[in-house]
């Protein structure tokens, strides 16, 4: 599974280029790439740094349980105490998904901006590629070339660690506003606490079941472009996993 977790974002030539007979361990890596804690601390890539996914992962929750706190509304809070069987299954249900929606699109961004994985890789491949033609080299172009290599690697070292400073420059303030709000808020209105951890559990179980289906589509599609070989299906799939999940 782990295998197949690897090739999940590689291009068509180099997915076609390895066997792929155990389709099962496809669908579960497509599956389980979409559980982001799952995704964290067992598909976790060589360049991630864990400190950051997971405080990106925590920050998730916690805007979570922020937006949802801001759906309960005073208007909404008077008809909870006005109505027993208020808030309905429905309005759990879509408050929840427009919750994750939006949460997604900022957890989204987070992961685009920190993302160097095309950068290192390519780095490497250049590196590789050097020292794989080093004896058809004239000393002084080799020397050159990994300079040159060791310049690109000294700035790459350098953005990564800019973007982390910068990541927890944001991340924290915005984590402790969230969570002074969060603190504010149940002690104000008692009643409604367990009304909002109710949005959320139910929110969690919402969204598993829609990424479940969302990654079996998926591994679906990637299976059937694999056995038709379909360029234009895997490409459609592809994008999808770099972009979108």
């Amino acid at each position: 599974m782990k295998r197949e977790h690897t090739f999940l974002r590689v291009t068509y030539e180099k997915y076609m280029s390895k066997n792929h007979p155990n389709f099962l361990a496809s669908l579960l890596a497509e599956i389980l790439d979409k559980i982001y804690l799952i995704k964290i601390f067992i598909f976790l890539k060589k360049f991630e740094i864990l400190s950051i996914q997971v405080a990106l992962y925590i920050f998730y929750h916690i805007l979570i349980l922020s937006l949802l706190c801001g759906f309960f509304t005073i208007h909404t809070i008077k008809k909870i105490w006005k109505e027993s069987n208020y808030p309905t299954i429905n309005f759990y249900l879509l408050y929840g998904f427009i919750a994750h929606i939006i949460i997604w699109i900022i957890y989204r961004m987070f992961i685009l901006v920190l993302d160097n994985q095309d950068k290192i890789r390519a780095l490497v491949k250049l590196n590789n590629d050097v020292e794989s033609s080093k004896e058809n080299m004239d000393e002084n172009d080799y020397n050159e070339q990994k300079e040159q290599i060791n310049d690109k690697y000294k700035d790459l070292i350098k953005k990564i660690k800019i973007q982390t400073a910068v990541f927890y420059l944001v991340i924290i303030p915005l984590t402790a506003l969230c969570f002074i709000y969060l603190v504010s808020f149940f002690a104000i209105y008692t009643g409604t606490k367990s009304k909002v951890f109710k949005a959320y559990y139910i929110s969690l179980i919402e969204i598993v079941l829609i990424k479940f289906v969302y990654g079996l589509s998926l591994g679906s599609l990637r299976i059937a472009a694999d056995r038709n070989e379909l360029k234009s299906l895997y490409n459609f799939v592809y994008y999808l996993d770099k972009y979108v999940s």
